[in-house]
């Protein structure tokens, strides 16, 4: 037994497995991702603000480009996004002209890099936005049900449902419910007794 153990672990040993690779996200969670993203977002935040502060220069870009850029807004839930998509196409077709306007902005242009990563993140956040706004919307409509006590006993008390999800996904909230079934539950057998002994003298 221990020979075919040892030789079990000398093949493992051997062999030839895939290279471990981070995903994009994780990977651009890194110091030295992190330091090119926001060096790449501070000037395409810079270049928003300047077109959205001052007239000459939005107009400029707008004679430059043929459009204007498209803004980030906080009221917009994917604004960003829109505004980086919009950005890349325009950096892909007209780079050299937008190259101009910030150089006349006194503005340090966009490198190769920072083009790079501006693709990249597009790439990893072109469903993330609808994900987020979907899980907000879905929060906004049922977190009222998800907290209250009727909701969450009858949920407890169904067969197919139980404490099931509510250990999986709010497990802080898991032996709070299991007290009030509890209780629930012997309220309602002392009821039964109440009940039985309550016939039982009707009857003598």
């Amino acid at each position: 037994m221990l020979a075919s153990n040892t030789n079990e672990d000398d093949t493992l040993e051997n062999r030839d497995f895939p290279v471990h690779t981070r995903s994009k996200d994780a990977a651009l969670k890194t110091s030295i991702f992190k330091t090119s993203y926001r060096a790449a977002m501070a000037k395409a935040r810079a270049t928003w603000n300047l077109q959205s502060r001052n007239t000459v220069v939005s107009d400029s870009i707008k004679s430059e480009l043929g459009k204007k850029l498209f803004l980030p807004n906080t009221r917009r839930w994917k604004s960003t996004y829109d505004a980086l998509v919009v950005l890349n196409t325009i950096l892909e077709t007209k780079r050299p002209a937008i190259h101009r306007d910030m150089i006349e902005m006194n503005l340090p242009p966009f490198n190769d890099q920072n083009v790079a990563i501006m693709k990249e993140y597009v790439k990893m956040h072109r469903c993330a936005p609808l994900a987020n706004a979907l899980l907000s919307g879905i929060k906004k409509r049922f977190e009222r049900f998800m907290e209250d006590e009727v909701c969450q006993l009858a949920a407890a008390f169904h067969s197919k449902f139980r404490l099931v999800w509510l250990q999986k996904y709010e497990n802080r909230k898991f032996s709070i419910v299991r007290k009030l079934i509890e209780a629930k539950v012997e309220n309602a057998l002392i009821k039964e007794r109440e009940a039985i002994g309550k016939d039982n003298i009707s009857i003598s």
